[in-house]
């Protein structure tokens, strides 16, 4: 059983059109990023998706979801970065093959601090490289970040978390741990700029 998660078309079109674009600024917080390039702002928020599995009936991965709120109020925070930071040359998406363990029973857990974590249920999520995926493999190809590659050759990557609802942006930096080393086992998608 597979799954995909990726962008729609309708975001790829949004996306598409940074590229060439000035980008003036940049708003993050955990859950969220926005950014204002050309004449557009564009939001991208973590958006969970359900993706069940027979042996895991409540699995689900988390994408980057891109709007448009060029006509909407823009966010109200000081921006992450402001000014002119760039031309955007290059536009593109991680795409990485998500797959879980099955659901086992998991003992109850004391921590150092002597907090008690009821038994409960455990899964493990597993990522890797979508090429070379067989007819046996199960799981869900998910775009998991985007990335953007400045006329200075700084790159700005606009991640999720894969599994939870956090998004990472990270400026003029490696991709985060946790991507950096995904990303040996990520392609970059061609389906944009």
């Amino acid at each position: 059983m597979r799954h995909s998660v990726l962008i729609t078309a309708a975001e790829a079109s949004l996306l598409a059109q940074l590229h060439g674009q000035q980008l003036h600024a940049l708003w993050a917080d955990p859950i969220s990023a926005a950014l204002w390039a050309g004449d557009h702002v564009l939001a991208i928020n973590a958006e969970e998706i359900a993706t069940p599995f027979p042996s895991h009936p409540l699995a689900d991965v988390t994408r980057p979801h891109v709007v448009d709120i060029t006509a909407k109020p823009q966010p109200q925070a000081a921006p992450l970065a402001f000014g002119d930071l760039g031309r955007i040359e290059r536009v593109s998406l991680l795409t990485t093959w998500v797959s879980f363990t099955p659901v086992r029973p998991a003992p109850e857990l004391r921590t150092p601090e002597g907090i008690v974590i009821p038994a409960g249920n455990e899964w493990s999520v597993l990522t890797r490289s979508p090429t070379g995926l067989t007819d046996e493999d199960t799981g869900v190809l998910l775009d998991v970040a985007i990335q953007l590659e400045l006329a200075s050759g700084k790159r700005i990557a606009l991640s999720t978390d894969t599994i939870g609802t956090w998004m990472k942006t990270c400026i003029d930096t490696p991709l985060p741990d946790d991507l950096d080393a995904c990303s040996l086992r990520t392609e970059l998608s061609q389906r944009l700029g």
